[in-house]
């Protein structure tokens, strides 16, 4: 940047496309135009790292809780990919009516976003770690998924009684690793 004092040169030396905030559909269209055209079949592409080959129980029930449906979409993508399957839940109310539903199959670990309407993560995970709905479902470890990376966000999961933390965009080695260590 230096060496260029005109914004726009920059970003097109640099960048194959962008857009400003707030965008528009426009602006993604034209983005996404610009990213076909330049799109090469013949590219070099890295290939994903493999997984372990570790095969999960697939009736392991899993409940993933996000208000967000393209996050959901990504996350189921990544459980399938693991052969695993979850029921989601839209906020921290129906997270916590879906694991007193679930009666005598609980659940065997719960993702759970932070910031949602109704009731938040925090909130949803400290209800369901009181006791209040039962022993069991005090035990099952609450994973924070959150695109909040800011300092002190892990600090703030980890005191509303979340077990462990996992930043979005997910990685699916960290996933997988987070999968196995509360799974396996």
């Amino acid at each position: 940047l230096a060496e260029t004092t005109n914004v726009e040169e920059y970003l097109e030396s640099v960048y194959d496309t962008h857009f400003p905030q707030p965008t528009t559909t426009q602006d993604i269209f034209k983005a996404l135009d610009t990213l076909k055209s330049t799109y090469s079949p013949d590219a070099i592409v890295e290939p994903v790292q493999e997984s372990t080959n570790v095969e999960f129980h697939k009736d392991t029930k899993i409940l993933l809780v996000d208000d967000n449906k393209v996050n959901q979409l990504v996350a189921l993508g990544l459980l399938e990919e693991l052969g695993l399957d979850a029921d989601t839940a839209n906020n921290g109310l129906q997270a916590i009516k879906a694991v007193e539903d679930a009666g005598s199959e609980p659940y065997a670990i719960i993702f759970m976003d932070c910031q949602m309407p109704e009731m938040d993560g925090y909130d949803a995970t400290r209800a369901l770690k009181s006791g209040e709905h039962g022993e069991d479902i005090k035990n099952i470890p609450i994973i924070a998924m959150t695109a909040n990376a800011m300092e002190g966000d892990k600090e703030k999961c980890f005191s509303s009684g979340m077990d462990d933390y996992i930043s979005k965009p997910i990685d699916p080695v960290l996933l997988e690793e987070i999968l196995k260590k509360y799974l396996l």
